[in-house]
C-alpha cells in the first residue's frame, strides 16, 4: 500500500493563445429584467509576467480603481453620466491567480439620457492622455501606492488565505512561489514611457469590446391611447381589489390570543437571566500621540505585520444646518 506511484505520462498543454484583435466589437443585448441601461467595455491584456503586465496593473489603479482615479473623476464628479464605475483585471479573483488569456475590463449603469457613445467617448479621452501624456511621478507613485495596498489585502484576506491562494498559483503556473516576495519590485520597475507604450497598444479601441445592456421596453397603453412609460403594468404593483384577503388581520389576532390561552405563562424565575461572567482581561494597545507642523493632532496606533497603514480622519466641522455659534 505504501509503494511507490509510478509517474502518468503528462498530456500536451493546450494553446490557448488568442490572435491579436484589430478590430473594435459590439454587442447589444436586450434584458426585460433590467431597471437601467448598462454598458461594459473590455481590453485584452499582455501576457502575464511580462513588463506590460505590470503596467497594465498602474493603468488600472490610475483609471479605474477608487475614487481618485481618472474614469470615475470624469464619469462621476465631472460630468455627471453614472454614479460609480467598477472593474478590474480577473474580475474572478486578481491579477495574479490566472493563467491564460485575460481581459482588463470596467463596467457601469448609467440613466437613458447618457448614451453609451457620449459614455465612451469619455472613456475614450481619458485613454487618449495615457496614450499621448506620460504620467508624472505623482501619480506613478500614488498608483504603486494603492497597487500595494491591494496586494496586501488579497494576502490578508479570509485569515491568510490570499497569501496561501498567491503562493499556489505561482507555485502552479510558474513552478516559483518565491514570486510573491518580487512582486512589489516588478511593478516598481514600471516607467511612465513603459506605461505609454503599453495603453497604446492595450488599449487601441479595436483591441476593445463593448457591450450594452438595454432594458426590454414593456411600456403599456394608458386609457388614452398615450405610453404611460411604466416598465411594468400596475397590477404587478397593486394586487387587485378582489384578491385581497380582508380577513387576515384578524385571523392572526385570533391565532396569537389562542396561542396565550393554550400555553402557561413563564415563570419569573425562568423569565432571570443567569449571572453574566466575569469579565475578561482586556488591554489597549499602545498609542503614540504627537502633532503634526500645521497643528494636526495624531494618534499612532501600531497594530498587526503587515506593511499597511490605515489612517481615519476625523474632522469637527459640525452639522449643515447647526447654528454660528455652534
Amino acid at each position: 500500500y505504501f509503494g511507490d506511484i509510478p509517474a502518468a505520462e503528462l498530456p500536451a498543454s493546450p494553446d490557448l493563445t488568442e490572435p491579436r484583435q484589430d478590430e473594435e466589437k459590439r454587442v447589444t443585448k436586450t434584458d426585460r429584467l433590467a431597471q437601467r441601461p448598462a454598458l461594459a467595455f473590455a481590453s485584452h491584456m499582455p501576457e502575464r509576467n511580462t513588463p506590460e503586465y505590470y503596467a497594465m496593473g498602474i493603468i488600472d489603479q490610475i483609471l479605474l480603481q477608487g475614487e481618485d482615479s481618472r474614469l470615475h473623476q470624469s464619469l462621476v464628479q465631472e460630468s455627471g453620466l453614472t454614479g460609480g464605475v467598477s472593474g478590474g483585471i480577473n474580475l474572478l479573483g486578481n491579477m495574479f491567480n490566472y493563467n491564460g488569456p485575460m481581459l482588463w475590463m470596467g463596467y457601469l449603469y448609467h440613466d437613458e439620457t447618457a448614451p453609451a457613445d457620449t459614455i465612451l467617448s469619455a472613456v475614450d479621452a481619458q485613454i487618449a492622455r495615457l496614450q499621448n501624456e506620460p504620467v508624472d511621478q505623482v501619480t506613478l507613485d500614488r498608483a504603486i501606492v494603492k497597487m500595494r495596498s491591494d496586494l496586501y489585502d488579497s494576502m490578508s484576506e479570509l485569515f491568510g488565505f490570499g497569501r496561501a491562494d498567491l503562493l499556489a498559483s505561482f507555485a502552479l503556473f510558474d513552478d516559483d512561489p518565491s514570486r510573491i516576495n518580487r512582486i512589489e519590485e516588478a511593478f516598481q520597475q514600471v516607467t511612465p514611457e513603459l506605461i505609454q507604450r503599453t495603453a497604446r497598444e492595450y488599449l487601441r479601441s479595436t483591441n476593445r469590446t463593448v457591450q450594452q445592456v438595454e432594458p426590454e421596453n414593456t411600456a403599456i397603453e394608458s386609457p388614452t391611447g398615450s405610453a404611460a412609460g411604466l416598465r411594468r403594468p400596475l397590477s404587478a404593483y397593486f394586487p387587485a381589489p378582489d384578491t385581497i384577503d380582508h380577513t387576515a388581520p384578524m385571523r392572526r389576532l385570533l391565532a396569537t390570543l389562542a396561542l396565550l390561552l393554550v400555553f402557561p405563562a413563564v415563570s419569573s424565575a425562568q423569565q432571570t437571566p443567569p449571572p453574566g461572567g466575569a469579565p475578561k482581561d482586556f488591554q489597549l494597545p499602545a498609542t503614540t500621540d504627537f502633532t503634526l507642523d500645521n497643528g494636526m493632532g495624531v494618534t499612532l496606533v501600531p497594530y498587526g505585520a503587515l506593511p499597511k497603514v490605515s489612517a481615519t480622519l476625523v474632522i469637527r466641522a459640525g452639522n449643515l444646518n447647526d447654528c454660528v455659534s455652534m
